[in-house]
Parts: C-alpha cells; sequence; structure tokens
C-alpha cells in the first residue's frame, strides 16, 4: 500500500472509519471528519474544535492552541473603566471574554468621575457638557426657547427657535412677531389703515380698529384737548394723539411743562393751582407769622416745638420757650402756647396759655417739647425743662410735664408732674424729647438729659426715660422707676441733646438716641452719638457703653453729638433716618459746623465719617449743626426732609443765623449747605436766627407742613418765626 492513500474496507455490511496514513508515520485518525487528524485535533470528537476553528467565550480551546477564550475570541468583549458606575466606560478598552468590575462595555463617558455625566444623561443649564456631545447647555430639558429679533422691536420669530440656558444676542423669549424684518409690524403695534399689512399680527388686514381717535391741537405744544375729538385713519392737520391738555388756547400749559409757583394757574394739568415750595433765599421777615418776645431780655425762643392740636381746633398749635423771662423771678423762664390758626403778626404775652417758671435763674423753657399723650386722655401732653432749677439741689434742674388740654396763665409749680434732678449741677431738664411708647404698655414715654450729672463719673452725663403715665406728682429720676443711662466717662456730657431716633429697626418700638459731644473716644471732644433699639424697660441702669450703636465724630474738637433728632425716612427705603451734628466741625474751616444723616444704622462703634451722609457750612464760625430737625414732607413730594440751622452764620450780617432746608431723598455723601435749594436768614445782626427749629405741624390748615424757627437775640427780646410754603 502506496504513502497517502485511502482505504475503505468493508466486511460484512460494516463500514470502517478513515484513516491517515504516511509512510514511516504512524496512521492519525480524523473521528469527527472536521478535516483535522489527530494528535492535530485537540477534540477529534466535536467537529468545531480544531485547529483552523475560531476561539469564542465557551469555556472551551476551540482553535486548539492550548489557551481558553484568549482575548482574541471572536466574540470577546471591549471592557472599559467605569469609576463613577454609571453604564459608561473612558480610556483604553480591554478585551476579554470575562466581566471586569468596575469596568462597562460602552465608552463614550466624558467625565468618569460624575454619575450624572455620560452620553445618556439629559443635558441642563449649569455650563457643563451633561450628555458629552463636546457641548455645553446645548438643547437643555431646563433651558429656554429664544426666537430671534431680527428687526428689534422685542418680538421675535417663532421659526428660527434655539434652546439655551443663556438669552443670546438678538433673541427674545416672545415668539409673536409676524414679520421680523419690519419693526413697525409686531402685536404691539398700531394698525393702520389701508396699507395691507397685518401691523399688529392678529391674522387680520386694515380691520375696523386700524382707525385713531384724535384731538384738537388749538395752542401745537402736542398736547389735545379730549372735548374736541374725531376718528380717523391718518392724523390729521392740527390733532394729535394725546388728550392730557387743561387749556387748548394757552401753549405754556400743558403736562410738560414746568409748575409755576404761586402764579393761580395749574400750568403742568396735574389738577393744583400753582401751590408749590419756594427755593431760593427767604428772610426771616416774609413768615407768615412772627411772634415777639414779652419784654427787654428775655431772649425768647431758645427752644420751639410743634405740638399738635391740643385744643381740638383743627389748627396745630406751637410752644415757644423765653428762659431768661423775669415775669415771675429774674430769668425763671416762661413757655408760651401759641394756638393755630397763626398768621399775623403779635407778641407772645397774648398766648393762649402760658407757663411761669418757678424761682430765680430756673431757665425755664430752655427746652420745649411734644410728648405724645402720656396719660391716654385723647389730649396731647407737653414737657419742659428748667435746667437750672435747684428743687433738689442747686442746678440739679428740672422738667414739668404738663397734660392738656390747658388754657390761660400758671405756674409751673403747678404742673400734672414734676421731675426733679438727683444731685446739684447735674443740669436736669437741658434736653428733652417725647420718645413714644418705648416699653409698649399703651402709654407715651419722655426723654430727659441731665448732661452734668456725675452717677459713674464727673460729667459724664444722665440720661432718663420715664415711663408715661406716672402718678407721682413730684418725684426724683433715680427714683421714679424709670430707665437710666450713664454716659461711659467724664466729662463725656452725655445727654447734652437727645432724641427719639424713630423706629430705625421697623420693630414697631422707637427708639433712643443720644449726643454726648464732649466723648474723646476719637480724639479729645470729637463727641459721640449712641442708638439704643427699643423696646426698654424701666426699674434698670444701664451704660451707654453698652448701646447697639455708637458713632463718633470725625476728629478732636468736632462737638459731634451736640443736637440729635430723628428724620424721618429720608430716603423712602421703609427704615426711619437720624441727624447728628457737630457745630465745631472744621475740615472746611475753623467750625464750619455740620450735619450727618445716617440711613443704615446697625451695631457696634463707627466713626461717623464711614457711615453718615454729611452737610457742611458755609463758612468759619457758622456753627452749623448746633440745631436741627426732621422737617416731614414740607414739599408735600413723598419724601421727608431735614432742618439744619446754622445760627453763627454771617449770609447777611454778623451772627445773623441761617438755617437750611434739605428736601429728600438725599444721595450724596457731601453736601454743601449753601447748595440747598431753600435758605432762610435771619433779620438783623447777632439774631442767632436758628437758634432752635422744629416742624410745627399745620398752623393755618393749607395742607403743608409748616416750620417754626426762633431767633435768641432778635431786638432784644427774641422772636419765632412761623414759614407755610403755600404763602412764601
Amino acid at each position: 500500500m502506496t504513502a497517502t492513500s485511502l482505504l475503505l474496507l468493508t466486511l460484512s455490511g460494516c463500514e470502517f472509519l478513515p484513516f491517515i496514513s504516511d509512510a514511516g508515520f504512524t496512521d492519525r485518525f480524523d473521528l469527527d471528519r472536521d478535516g483535522a487528524p489527530r494528535p492535530d485535533d485537540c477534540d477529534d470528537q466535536d467537529a468545531a474544535v480544531s485547529p483552523s476553528a475560531d476561539e469564542i467565550c465557551d469555556g472551551t480551546d476551540n482553535d486548539c492552541d492550548g489557551d481558553v477564550d484568549e482575548n482574541d475570541s471572536v466574540d470577546a468583549t471591549s471592557w472599559y473603566a467605569d469609576s463613577d458606575s454609571d453604564g459608561y466606560g473612558f480610556g483604553v478598552a480591554i478585551v476579554q471574554c470575562d466581566d471586569i468590575a468596575g469596568y462597562a462595555t460602552t465608552d463614550g463617558d466624558c467625565d468618569d468621575q460624575d454619575s450624572d455625566i455620560n452620553p445618556d444623561a439629559s443635558e441642563v443649564c449649569d455650563e457643563t457638557d451633561n450628555d458629552c456631545d463636546d457641548e455645553a447647555d446645548n438643547d437643555p430639558i431646563d433651558g429656554t426657547l429664544w426666537y430671534p429679533d431680527a428687526d428689534d422691536d422685542s418680538f421675535g420669530d417663532a421659526s428660527g427657535v434655539v434652546n439655551v440656558c443663556t438669552q443670546p444676542d438678538g433673541y427674545v423669549s416672545d415668539a409673536t412677531d409676524c414679520d421680523d424684518q419690519n419693526p413697525a409690524v409686531n402685536p404691539n403695534a398700531i394698525e393702520l389703515c389701508e396699507d395691507e399689512v397685518d401691523n399688529n399680527c392678529n391674522g387680520e388686514t386694515d380691520e375696523d380698529a386700524s382707525y385713531t381717535t384724535q384731538y384738537a391741537d388749538a395752542d401745537d405744544d402736542e398736547y389735545g384737548d379730549v372735548n374736541n375729538q374725531v376718528v380717523a385713519c391718518n392724523i390729521i392737520d392740527g390733532y394729535v394723539s394725546d388728550a392730557t391738555d387743561c387749556d387748548d388756547n394757552d401753549a405754556n400749559v400743558n403736562p410738560g411743562v414746568t409748575e409755576v409757583c404761586n402764579n393761580g394757574v395749574d400750568d403742568n394739568c396735574d389738577g393744583g393751582a400753582g401751590d408749590c415750595v419756594f427755593e431760593g433765599e427767604i428772610v426771616a421777615s416774609d413768615a407768615i407769622a412772627i411772634l415777639a418776645g414779652e419784654s427787654s431780655e428775655d431772649m425768647a425762643v431758645v427752644s420751639v416745638a410743634g405740638v399738635g392740636d391740643i385744643d381740638g381746633d383743627g389748627y396745630d398749635d406751637v410752644l415757644v420757650g423765653a428762659n431768661m423771662n423775669d415775669r415771675a423771678a429774674q430769668q425763671a423762664g416762661i413757655v408760651y402756647l401759641v394756638r393755630g390758626p397763626i398768621t399775623m403778626e403779635s407778641n407772645l404775652s397774648d398766648a393762649y396759655a402760658t407757663f411761669i417758671g418757678v424761682s430765680t435763674n430756673d431757665y425755664s423753657g430752655t427746652s420745649v417739647a411734644s410728648a405724645g399723650d402720656l396719660n391716654n386722655d385723647g389730649y396731647t401732653d407737653f414737657i419742659i425743662g428748667a435746667p437750672s432749677s435747684s428743687l433738689n439741689g442747686s442746678q440739679s434742674g428740672a422738667v414739668y410735664i404738663v397734660n392738656g388740654p390747658v388754657s390761660g396763665t400758671q405756674s409751673l409749680s403747678d404742673a400734672d408732674r414734676i421731675l426733679t434732678g438727683h444731685a446739684e449741677s447735674d443740669f436736669t431738664g437741658y434736653s428733652i424729647a417725647g420718645i413714644g411708647d418705648l416699653n409698649s404698655d399703651g402709654y407715651d414715654d419722655v426723654l430727659i438729659g441731665a448732661y452734668m450729672g456725675d452717677t459713674t463719673a464727673t460729667d459724664a452725663g444722665v440720661i432718663y426715660v420715664d415711663f408715661g403715665p406716672g402718678a407721682t406728682v413730684t418725684e426724683d429720676l433715680t427714683t421714679s422707676g424709670g430707665l437710666i443711662l450713664n454716659g461711659e466717662q467724664a466729662s463725656d456730657l452725655a445727654g447734652i441733646s437727645v432724641a427719639s431716633a424713630g423706629d430705625i429697626n421697623t420693630d414697631g418700638v422707637p427708639d433712643i438716641l443720644v449726643g454726648a459731644s464732649s466723648n474723646d473716644y476719637a480724639g479729645s471732644g470729637a463727641g459721640a452719638a449712641y442708638l439704643l433699639y427699643g423696646p426698654r424697660s424701666g426699674g434698670i441702669t444701664i451704660s451707654l457703653a453698652d448701646a447697639d450703636m455708637k458713632l463718633t465724630g470725625e476728629d478732636a474738637g468736632d462737638s459731634f453729638g451736640r443736637a440729635t433728632s430723628g428724620a424721618g425716612d429720608i430716603n423712602n427705603d421703609g427704615y426711619d433716618d437720624f441727624l447728628v451734628g457737630a457745630p465745631n466741625e472744621s475740615s472746611a474751616g475753623d467750625s464750619f459746623g455740620a450735619a450727618y444723616l445716617i440711613v443704615n444704622a446697625t451695631y457696634g462703634t463707627e466713626n461717623i465719617a464711614t457711615n453718615g451722609q454729611k452737610f457742611i457750612g458755609e463758612n468759619g464760625g457758622d456753627l452749623a449743626g448746633t440745631s436741627l430737625s426732621g422737617a416731614g414732607d414740607i414739599d408735600l413730594d413723598g419724601n421727608d426732609d431735614l432742618l439744619i440751622g446754622a445760627y453763627g452764620s454771617d449770609g447777611y450780617g454778623l451772627d445773623v443765623g441761617t438755617v437750611y432746608c434739605i428736601f429728600g431723598p438725599v444721595t450724596a455723601v457731601s453736601n454743601q449747605l449753601s447748595s440747598s435749594r431753600t435758605i432762610m436768614y435771619g433779620e438783623a445782626v447777632s439774631d442767632y436766627f436758628g437758634v432752635g427749629i422744629a416742624p410745627a405741624g399745620d398752623t393755618n390748615a393749607d395742607g403743608f407742613t409748616d416750620i417754626i424757627i426762633g431767633a435768641h437775640y432778635n431786638d432784644n427780646t427774641g422772636s419765632a418765626y412761623i414759614f407755610s410754603w403755600l404763602e412764601l
């Protein structure tokens, strides 16, 4: 038998398996008939296993190479590292049959550290490529649809929509423009007549709505007469679309002109007949009423105050203090209640009610103030300071509380309540103020300053809060059960001024404002002012060092805190503001003086230079800020206004005195008082006009707030001037 020959033997019907023979070599059988004989075939019982077979992932050495399920198996899987376990891998693939922990079969993850980022994620507006398409914030599920606005009319073309997070330039959120190439065509446009264009994009062309009402403009001021109108398609000569002219025969009368004051004409068609606030310079002699002192050397009007309508006749009333009047005794002092309407020149001796000082050198009337309704009887009460009264020791001082209604003449010894200073030389009552209901018991309360009180240190100063209604007729303030505030250090003179700051923090309770003009925190005599938020309770004593806010003067010698006052809401932000005066402030020159408006009071200690809006005096020696006050809304523009006095000003002569009206809102940080819209001057040399200033209420019932200003030395008797803006 020759080599490689095939022999098939059949015996008795039995078939013999084939074999392969090679000369000189053992025969090799191919039992599974796959063309691969043994021993090359590693499994001659399986035709799918042979050296020529493809390796597959089945746990078998399909290609007889000695390896099982190697990486080149035809159905092996590519695996990609999946660190964030989101089902998407990243990087170079590992190819093998078996699963790999931490790997995924799908590639394409662009951030394998964040499971929320993968090709199957939804794109959102977060400046991240969430869906791994190489674009961030494209077609996000929370994006905005924007439409191109080619004609810049604020209406977009719906056919060009894009879904992006941020508005692209030239795109708008509206999709209702029917012609994005014409800015005169959009849903807000007026349909025009006979142009065969759907101007207002409502699907109709030249519909009836295109006709317009027009108004005759006889005076050619571009404002028409509502009573003379026509309806037409096109604007007719001599007609306009505006119908707000209130006098179509006068081109100087229409809503676009500036109102002329006091000409009896409603120039700007706002319904008012030209009654507006005077702007410019005013001399005291132009006041609607001048209240002259009673006798020579009375030095009337060191203090003034509006007290509301005490007698209920519809006119507000005022108090005037003349602390050197001698009617009862030498310099015992006197206080006058003058009833509205106040419209003429008169002598204070004719006042409706008079309150006479008790003893020599009491200086009653050095301070006067409305106290609100201390006893809840429906009538306004008021307080009078006599800082040199010696009822409880020489110059211990006293404060008299008078409950309304009142009339006639009475001695202050008959006052409804008398509060005495605690010790000699306290000068209690040098400053006083109504504070409102500080302890929320339903009764109004009062502030009393004793600027030379020595409770903690010599002349540190003491401030008392006396809570209404108060039953005892005569009482030492230290035993009255009120709140006591002590100055921080010796010679601070805390309480040289006191005021209600209003409701600074909008909690519904008034807040306390105290001046200490000799405080040395920011330099010798720089001064300080303290803010204490209400509510406060009686029967305790605290130091001003524990005040909620402390403001210090800018520099040594400024006397910051010499005057304090609430200012109302000067910037209309919903929070009350307050004023502090520094009459010796000298940044612009020796004792020019300054006043500061604080509109953002908070907590802690601050130099006023970092917090206040500053009003600077005009000249050396003006002492601007010695007196100041919130004025209410003088010009009825919806913003509260301010009054700042400079009684040492020489505007119309040596020490004539000046008062500046500052109209709100105030925005500038630094302001020159010389730039005030309204400036008022005293009448004569050495009048000291402005030594006392206050809002007077509406003394003549004209709807405007009046103001009262004292001129301490006018005509050697002193005078008070009442100004009504309507009649200037």
